[in-house]
């Protein structure tokens, strides 16, 4: 798996899974969830794409989401499947859990 971070030409060119992880570098709960992606890993064929919380609000509108460590999941079109947010359970286990069935 791979974390990088967000752009529409990286999503549009990127097959697999994509999560979109909206993060904040003054979350201490956001940097958790990083810590444990680098530790535990991210599965075979999921990509993480890193979004900047406080700068992205038109992203956050599309996707409906209003906290920081909130995880959602896309199709190819870009379209919302499913969302999580973190923020109660800041490893990268509960997002695997929740999202990556």
């Amino acid at each position: 798996g791979r974390y990088v971070t967000y752009s529409q030409q990286g999503v549009a060119s990127t097959k697999g899974t994509k999560l979109l992880f909206f993060h904040a570098p003054w979350c201490s709960q956001c940097r958790q969830i990083e810590a444990t992606m680098q530790s535990d890993g991210i599965p075979s064929g999921v990509t993480v794409f890193k979004i900047d919380y406080d700068s992205n609000q038109q992203l956050r509108q599309q996707y409906g989401v209003t906290l920081q460590t909130t995880f959602v999941k896309i199709d190819d079109s870009g379209a919302k499947v499913a969302s999580y947010v973190a923020y109660d359970e800041p490893v990268f286990a509960s997002v695997r859990r929740e999202l990556l069935r």
